[in-house]
């Protein structure tokens, strides 16, 4: 975001230094602390660890494939490899290309300026061309605005090629891993969502196999795997990028969280629109699964790692079946240890940090997650036409939608404290912690839709009186019952936008609260010897 200050530079920039080329790369590294997600597989069959191979085989192809949507960098990505030095690799590898996500998409090697558009688009066509081309050819916008479709000129025109042509090669390779899995398991369920999914790769029409993978109930081991977020796309928030998670269920874990899916329909029907506005509840299904990271690849791969996922994004899916909510209990513990808890130290002080704690801070992820299925799915025109929020908040969807996510979810954490489904003990915990880990995802940098979703609640709880800093010591203080009335306002408003398709709204929300105050500009310095988030270690990686 123009005019904010790079969140990850604050310390530099307090003490009046540039750094040079190599102090960045090293910068770059020290943010992300290495940490290895072992998981215990002894219980499982020699059988099932070669299907698990084969499914990291399949990841590890779909991580070359975003190699190629972020841009023509592989090439030099070799050249790195062998001639580079250590922390310009790591670097490299980390943002999978040249560009700080942590600090405004700067270049921090070469000097040409990131695409908003990666390799979706021509370099140089502009939204307002886009707009105005399937203006002029109505009979071209469905496949143009596919997110399985990249855009290309063809001489005076443009044309819309489908990902399974483009990556034809690699698209082959990965589905016919996944087809391989298949062939040393035994649960039918989950044989028959592989065989789908690698069908689905063929044609980039994922309906049938985001039906199979909600229905897997039993199985030990899954994958997701194809292009799902559009996060990528910051030209026009249309493309979704290819990315994998292979993963085993803990199922005592997961079987602790069917009470939030029982409330479901609770949740929806208590959000803070009108009456009139409420749309039936999110789907029929909406399983809940705790799991331990094994592997991961592509666009959740890059940067600050995902910590919980709530797929499918298909709209259609959602309505006929719903959504799948699956909680990494494993990256979630290493970045409460390792970045969390220092920060909640400094920022509200030894004893303020006593009351983050990791249950509601992981009750405040798994809201989040379950709050992309509340709300709005769809939106009616005023000429009786539908659309839906992406199309119409276009490039701010991204943020609107984590921030609505963030706040709708710590608004239902209320109302399922108030019917006792969540301790009501652990209320001021509740709030701690999610301040907390709001702290932590503003690190991530305001350029980057998390970042600047979780700047703008910040700022708005600040704006309301919830949160308060104290200049003498330099910590901060939540005043609980403003927190709810300010949660229950910031959610109206992003529910608004989105139900409306507000986009001005939208815009008005990022210039109002979108930038880092002074107060909490020097929490980040201080923080500064903090790590941002962990560097993933996985037994099953020979990438790094």
């Amino acid at each position: 975001m123009k005019g904010a200050i790079p969140l990850v530079l604050c310390a530099a920039f307090a003490m009046g230094a540039e750094p040079t080329p190599q102090e960045r790369w090293k910068q770059i590294a020290d943010r992300f602390s290495p940490t290895e997600l072992s998981v215990d597989l002894t219980s499982f069959s020699p059988r099932q660890k070669q299907a698990i191979f084969k499914l990291v085989e399949a990841a590890k192809v779909v991580d070359e494939i975003f190699w190629d949507q972020k841009g023509d960098y592989v090439a030099e990505r070799r050249k790195l490899a062998e001639n580079g030095p250590p922390d310009l690799r790591l670097a490299f590898s980390i943002f999978y290309g040249p560009y700080d996500q942590q600090n405004e998409d700067a270049s921090f090697f070469g000097d040409q300026p990131k695409l908003p558009g990666a390799d979706f688009y021509p370099p140089d066509i502009t939204a307002q061309e886009f707009e105005k081309y399937i203006a002029a050819h109505p009979e071209l916008k469905e496949a143009f605005q596919s997110p399985y479709t990249v855009i290309r000129r063809d001489g005076k025109e443009l044309k819309a090629v489908p990902y399974h042509e483009l990556h034809r090669e690699k698209v082959e390779q990965a589905a016919k891993c996944l087809e391989d899995a298949c062939s040393f398991l035994e649960d039918p369920a989950l044989v028959k969502y592989l065989r789908q999914r690698a069908a689905d790769l063929r044609t980039d029409n994922y309906y049938q196999s985001d039906c199979d993978w909600i229905d897997l109930k039993d199985n030990r081991i899954e994958i997701v795997i194809g292009p799902y977020e559009v996060y990528e796309d910051n030209l026009l928030g249309l493309k979704a990028a290819y990315e994998a998670f292979v993963y085993a269920i803990d199922r005592d874990g997961s079987a602790k969280l069917s009470t939030f899916v029982d409330n479901l329909a609770y949740m929806q029907k208590s959000l803070p629109v009108p009456a009139e506005l409420l749309q039936t509840p999110p789907g029929i299904e909406s399983p809940l699964r705790v799991v331990n990271l094994l592997f991961s690849a592509g666009d959740p791969r890059q940067g600050v790692q995902t910590a919980a996922f709530n797929l499918p994004n298909d709209e259609k899916v959602r309505q006929e079946k719903g959504s799948k909510k699956i909680m990494l209990r494993n990256v979630m513990r290493a970045k409460f240890d390792k970045v969390l808890m220092p920060m909640a130290t400094i920022a509200f002080g030894p004893k303020g940090a006593e009351l983050v704690q990791f249950e509601p801070f992981f009750n405040n992820i798994l809201l989040h997650e379950i709050s992309h299925a509340l709300g709005v799915g769809f939106i009616t025109r005023a000429d009786g036409s539908r659309s839906t929020p992406n199309l119409e908040l276009k490039d701010l969807y991204a943020a609107m939608e984590e921030a609505k996510a963030d706040v709708v979810g710590l608004y239902c954490a209320q109302r399922l404290m108030e019917k006792n489904v969540l301790p009501p003990s652990q209320e001021r915990a509740v709030y701690v912690s999610f301040v907390a880990s709001v702290f932590r995802s503003i690190r991530f940098g305001v350029a980057e839709a998390h970042g600047l979703a979780n700047i703008i609640q910040l700022n708005f709880f600040i704006n309301e009186g919830g949160l308060t800093f104290d200049k003498v010591s330099g910590t901060w203080q939540i005043d609980t019952e403003k927190m709810k009335t300010a949660v229950a306002r910031l959610a109206e408003e992003l529910l608004r936008v989105q139900y409306k398709g507000d986009y001005t709204g939208a815009a008005k929300l990022v210039a109002d609260y979108g930038k880092v105050s002074p107060e909490v500009e020097r929490t980040l310095v201080t923080c500064s010897t903090v790590p941002i988030d962990i560097l993933p270690i996985y037994p099953y990686d020979r990438r790094r």
